[in-house]
């Protein structure tokens, strides 16, 4: 057993947990709905991590690429939700904000389709550069998420920036840790 293996089942171990917790203390705010969305999501993406390191077909690259995308959709998703307060009670101009869910959307939509068509068609070179566009999609939902918290760091006043500091951690951590490739954790 690899330690990808371990480190994903974990990982999927405690979501799970920490959405089961989420579900039985949610207190009918739309935050908590949409924070368990994207922890159950995130538990569902280890999962898939787990299948593919044990068994690589297409259908568990099909599942670990959809549920990836939808991972990140649903942290952004999370973000702009908390950042919604946050910017209309805000000076600032948040113009950039309105078109920002359109731009995430889109990437997320064409980054789902290019690692469909690279999985299940290996051998097919539709675009040359497909696999430079899918490493590029994945930076630019690094940079969203890393610019979305920080705009919530910087747009929450100072007595309160406590209250996100582990928010804070727990994404700039998890952001760096996608830069590593999965095969690369299953090899160590």
């Amino acid at each position: 057993m690899s330690v990808g293996i371990i480190g994903y089942s974990l990982a999927a171990l405690f979501f799970f947990l920490f959405s089961a917790l989420l579900l039985t203390s949610w207190r009918g705010r739309i935050e908590g709905i949409v924070l368990l969305s994207a922890v159950t999501v995130t538990a569902f993406w280890g999962l898939s991590a787990v299948f593919l390191l044990l068994q690589e077909t297409a259908l568990t690259v099909g599942v670990y690429f959809t549920l990836e995308v939808a991972r990140n959709i649903a942290w952004f998703v999370f973000l702009l939700r908390l950042l919604q307060p946050l910017l209309q009670s805000a000076s600032g101009d948040v113009r950039i904000l309105r078109f920002l869910p359109a731009v995430v959307l889109g990437v997320s939509i064409v980054l789902f389709g290019l690692g469909l068509v690279a999985s299940n068609y290996p051998n097919l070179v539709v675009l040359p550069m497909a696999a430079s566009l899918q490493l590029f999609g994945h930076l630019g939902f690094a940079i969203t998420g890393l610019t979305l918290v920080e705009q919530l760091f910087r747009n929450t006043r100072l007595e309160q920036r406590w209250a996100v500091k582990y928010l804070i951690f727990w994404y700039r951590r998890a952001v760096c840790v996608r830069f590593f490739p999965l095969r690369r954790c299953a090899a160590v």
